[in-house]
């Protein structure tokens, strides 16, 4: 079976439900794909007074630039801006920063990517030299220091915080179990993944290292479902001291479930981490078999920025660097192991009539 995702979150069709929604709130702010950089509209719609704004995402595949697309659409719709996203799959996102300046739009939407590029840091230099603001997702895009035009960074909160909770946790929620909390992790994360999967991997380690975890491991699964069942089973046999499963995604914490429901009593473990899905993994977290699930959505980043930079194109006061809270959901004080998913029964054949 193939896991459809965008950095952990569930199918697609969530992300594109809403994005009706939002056309039916504003009709103006909700195109239909938008058009290649080199045949984008000017940032006023002649007779509409309808401004738009021009968002860069960092490189990723087609159906996560899908999911950006809906994100970015929703939000236009409620702050009532047209917004043009580009394709970073065609050029690079220096390439994408100076067309946008000859288009001269006042303000351009970036995404950091995942490792710092000196040539994009090089071409933001360029657009602040020339007055135009930059809001930067997830981090600072650095380049020169100075200029008329601003950057303004809309990130999450440092994951340190998160993360600590988060492990704390999953260490008193292991000690429940009467299992020990320090013998083992393993950090899953999906690949690819969304530019800050890395700032949360980090994070954890950090956080598994101060509180006395012996053995933290590492496991990057692709889209399939089954072959990242099969690799997290084979990880469990070959290090029997991991009693957390921590996920830096919400993939990883499907997959984690998925597997302790198939390991059962013989391999029980604790599972926590972070999930876009904030609904869902409520009613996981209140009964204990997520131990904490700390809430970051890369779409929601999106959104944010978006707005942050609807609120630049009205002439409203913006600070410098705008956060997103990572909030923690715990799970009861009495809760243990995981029990996971139960294994569904097959079906009887139906008899023929």
């Amino acid at each position: 079976m193939t896991r459809l995702g965008f950095a952990g979150m569930s199918p697609r069709r969530r992300v594109l439900g809403l994005v009706g929604t939002a056309c039916w709130l504003a009709a103006t702010g909700c195109e239909g794909p938008a058009p290649p950089p080199s045949r984008s509209r000017p940032a006023t719609v002649a007779g509409q007074g309808v401004k738009t704004l021009e968002l860069i995402p960092a490189p990723k595949l087609e159906a996560d630039l899908d999911f950006v697309k809906g994100a970015a659409r929703i939000q236009a719709g409620l702050d009532t801006i047209r917004v043009l996203v580009a394709d970073p799959s065609a050029t690079s996102q220096a390439e994408l920063v100076r067309q946008g300046l000859k288009r001269a739009p006042g303000y351009l939407l970036v995404e950091a990517p995942a490792e710092p590029d000196a040539e994009l840091a090089a071409a933001v230099g360029e657009a602040r030299a020339k007055g135009v603001a930059i809001v930067a997702l997830g981090r600072s895009l650095g380049g020169p220091e100075g200029g008329p035009g601003r950057e303004i960074v809309v990130a999450p909160r440092p994951f340190a915080e998160s993360a600590k909770e988060i492990v704390g946790l999953a260490v008193r929620n292991a000690g429940n179990g009467k299992v020990d909390p320090k013998s083992g992790a393993v950090i899953l994360a999906e690949t690819p993944s969304d530019p800050l999967i890395g700032d949360r991997i980090a994070a954890l380690k950090d956080a598994l290292k101060a509180a006395g975890v012996a053995e933290v491991g590492e496991l990057r699964t692709g889209r399939d479902s089954e072959a990242a069942q099969a690799a997290l089973l084979d990880f469990l046999k070959a290090h029997p001291g991991t009693n957390l499963v921590i996920a830096a995604d919400g993939v990883g914490v499907q997959l984690a479930e998925d597997v302790a429901g198939a390991v059962q009593d013989d391999r029980a473990f604790v599972i926590a981490g972070y999930s876009p899905d904030e609904s869902g993994s409520r009613s996981q977290v209140q009964v204990g078999e997520y131990a904490a699930i700390g809430i970051y959505a890369p779409d929601r980043l999106v959104r944010k920025g978006i707005n942050v930079a609807a609120k630049l194109l009205r002439g409203e006061k913006v600070a410098d660097r705008v956060e997103i809270e990572n909030s923690v959901m715990a799970s009861p004080v009495e809760s243990g192991l995981a029990k996971g998913r139960p294994a569904t029964a097959p079906k009887k054949p139906v008899a023929p009539e």
